[in-house]
């Protein structure tokens, strides 16, 4: 691994990491507020009752002569796993990130704990007799189905999220000819963006993308990230201040639609996804880049009927002579 990385990023403790900056993102602090959280989460969101269990078989394992390395080996690799991604600055509690996305980087120490647990009960089960050894192997299986009561059932907004992306795929691939931009959410763009037949825009950039760099500083203190992460967006945001120097807000935004138009190309269209609730929210912010109208509607399966304006798709297109933009630069 150290070999890969100075051949391939030029320095041996140096990771794809360094290519957004976020390499710098571990600090101290950091870890001195995760890590109590990480431990928490190991039991009730990870590994359940073995994790308790795991922490007396990996002690018994570095007590005894003869597992003292294996014992060890475990415990060095969990810890020192632990220590470094509780210092990292995504957390638990960061947006995106969630009790269960934030545990996949501790994926690496489960098999510690895990193996920590059995070697535990198999000495002590290989101690009592086969009567007690099926006994305590129902009742470990219990706790642990118990410890993780609802989360062996599927997760259903999470099957009704895929879903709907999978929909919008299907939508978009009915409705809009390969090459063409489709403008909509970030969330709904990531299945889109696999396949690669499309132009995407990100919608979020055209609500708040346009903004100053002076604002996206100002906005920087209340980030959860460290500020060296902004350092990549932040050279992108400078260009972009050069690009579209002595605009206000609403200027900077019709250039950004003039470019989105000249990269469709000729003849090509531009088409607005989004759900039911985007467009609501679009119109009730006076969001004149997005049509009056739309041409096309999908409505997703869902059994959840609060939820329903989440799961209908719309499709919108740009008017070739773009009379909306049109008024606003004049």
């Amino acid at each position: 691994m150290l070999w890969h990385n100075h051949a391939t990023y030029g320095g041996w403790l140096r990771t794809g990491y360094a290519l957004a900056n976020e390499d710098t993102a571990f600090t101290y602090s950091g870890f001195l507020n995760r890590f109590p959280e990480y431990l928490t989460a190991l039991g009730f969101n990870g590994l359940g009752i073995f994790f308790p269990l795991g922490i007396v078989g990996i002690l018994g394992l570095c007590k005894a002569d003869r597992t003292r390395h294996l014992g060890v080996t475990l415990l060095v690799g969990a810890v020192a796993l632990l220590v470094v991604y509780s210092a990292y600055y995504w957390g638990l509690k960061i947006r995106g990130g969630g009790a269960w996305g934030g545990l996949r980087f501790l994926l690496p120490v489960y098999p510690s704990f895990i193996l920590g647990g059995v070697w535990g009960l198999c000495s002590l089960a290989s101690r009592l007799g086969r009567g007690v050894v099926v006994g305590m192997a129902v009742v470990v299986t219990a706790l642990q189905m118990l410890w993780q009561e609802g989360r062996l059932l599927p997760d259903t907004k999470l099957l009704q999220e895929r879903q709907l992306l999978a929909d919008a795929e299907a939508f978009v691939r009915r409705h809009v000819p390969a090459g063409e931009v489709v403008v909509g959410p970030a969330g709904l763009l990531r299945q889109l963006e696999y396949s690669g037949a499309w132009k995407l825009v990100a919608a979020e950039r055209l609500d708040n993308g346009c903004a100053s760099t002076k604002k996206r500083k100002a906005e920087k203190a209340n980030h959860p990230r460290t500020e060296a992460v902004f350092r990549a967006r932040g050279r992108k945001e400078e260009w972009q201040e050069r690009a579209y120097a002595g605009l206000d807000r609403e200027s900077r935004l019709i250039a950004v639609l003039w470019e989105i138009r000249r990269w469709a190309g000729k003849g090509g269209g531009v088409h607005v996804l989004g759900t039911a609730r985007d467009f609501r929210r679009w119109m009730k912010k006076e969001a004149w880049w997005v049509p009056p109208s739309c041409y096309a509607e999908k409505v997703s399966p869902s059994k959840e009927q609060s939820k329903a304006d989440e799961t209908v798709l719309y499709l919108a297109r740009w008017p070739d002579d773009f009379p909306g933009l049109q008024g606003k630069a004049n």
